[in-house]
């Protein structure tokens, strides 16, 4: 019981270090790098769901699956979940 515990913990903290954010722009894509020209990694369809793993400036670095990369911060709304 306490390793399942643990494991839910664990999974929790992970999930609050890490907030969901939708995709609100059509035609997003999520880039190498996050640089304008950057090569495009994977396209984010609107409304797709991805993890927030950093914030830089104008860029968030977000992971989806196994994928990561960086997208603009207007094409992704931050979902809050303390609301």
């Amino acid at each position: 019981a306490a390793l399942l515990a643990g494991a839910g913990w664990g999974y929790w903290r992970m999930r609050q270090r890490t907030p969901p954010a939708v995709v609100i722009k059509p035609g997003s894509q999520v880039l190498f790098a996050p640089l304008a020209g950057a090569t495009p990694h994977f396209d984010a369809p609107e409304g797709l769901t991805l993890r927030v793993l950093e914030h830089a400036g104008e860029w968030l670095r977000v992971r989806e699956d196994r994928r990561e990369g960086w997208i603009p911060r207007d094409s992704a709304h931050i979902v809050d979940l303390d609301s």
